[in-house]
């Protein structure tokens, strides 16, 4: 398929990159698959120091850092257990992610959206999606050129 690619290699990254795994839990679990070798017999070292850098425990949450370089907190003032209270309902690190990427995307960003004056229909559809995804859009009347 690909001259060269180690799938061995392939079917270890995607246990430990998706499922959570040490780099070596993730190459066993791949040899029970028969996909890899055993760490025993040819282990796959991803990490310079996998000692050190191979503990779960040591990693990142799911949510971007609460201070941002300037001191100021993502998403707003308030810490994600108010969020969650608020909310009514025991939300996930990943749904105050995206949360807090919504609030992002309408602070910076402003979306155009170039249509023909005489294409009501397609700004209709596409004016009403993106509301449905919480975007706000301007509308930006095209020039017809292939009528001249």
């Amino acid at each position: 398929l690909w001259p060269g690619r180690d799938w061995c290699w392939v079917a270890t990254k995607r246990h430990a990159c998706y499922g959570r795994r040490s780099w070596e839990e993730a190459q066993s679990e791949a040899a029970r698959e028969g996909k890899a070798p055993g760490a025993d017999a040819a282990p796959l070292p991803a990490l310079l120091h996998g000692d050190i850098c191979d503990q779960s425990s040591l990693g990142a949450s799911l949510l971007p850092s609460r201070e941002s370089n300037s001191g100021s907190r993502v998403g707003g003032s308030k810490d994600d257990d108010e969020r969650r209270a608020e909310s009514g309902a025991a939300l996930s690190s990943l749904e105050l992610e995206i949360q807090d990427a919504y609030a992002w995307f309408n602070r910076l960003v402003t979306v155009h959206v170039l249509s023909l004056p005489s294409a009501e229909s397609r700004w209709r559809r596409i004016s009403s999606r993106l509301r449905e995804l919480g975007i706000e859009a301007n509308r930006v009347s095209g020039i017809d050129v292939s009528a001249a």
